[in-house]
């Protein structure tokens, strides 16, 4: 659920790593397991094609496995909000517009520097393996 989104209405990790340093520190995780939440990397697809491939090895179309995630296809640009609503030397913000960042997979800004999956995504798609759902413009 919720392939393609960055927002805060709920946390998602660089890495465990990051999540448990939070937790040590006495900050709040939210969400039980869903608190859990990173995002993918490369590697993690090119697994998981891996594994949908030898799963419908020799399976005829109608009998393959293919992966239905629902996917966000955008959010919110905070970079740029920041850039629109913090003057130079301002103690506090004002955001004034909601800017949209396009999902480009896999979140490719930091902390996560994931990358642009767009490619890979896409060929999972022209391999059969996933056709994403339409699940909403973002989560904010």
């Amino acid at each position: 659920d919720d392939w393609g989104r960055w927002s805060h209405h709920g946390p998602l990790w660089p890495d465990l790593e990051t999540r448990a340093w939070f937790g040590s520190e006495g900050l709040w995780l939210s969400g039980g397991d869903l608190s859990k939440t990173t995002v993918e990397t490369e590697e993690d697809l090119r697994a998981l094609w891996a594994l949908l491939d030898a799963v419908n090895e020799g399976q005829p179309p109608p009998a393959r496995v293919v992966l239905t995630p629902f996917w966000i296809a955008a959010g919110p640009d905070f970079e740029e909000m920041r850039d629109a609503g913090c003057l130079d030397g301002a103690d506090t913000c004002a955001y004034k517009e909601l800017w949209w960042h396009n999902s480009s997979g896999g979140l490719d800004r930091p902390p996560f520097s994931r990358g642009d999956l767009r490619a890979l995504y896409k060929e999972g798609f022209d391999r059969g393996l996933w056709h994403p759902e339409y699940h909403g413009r973002s989560h904010l």
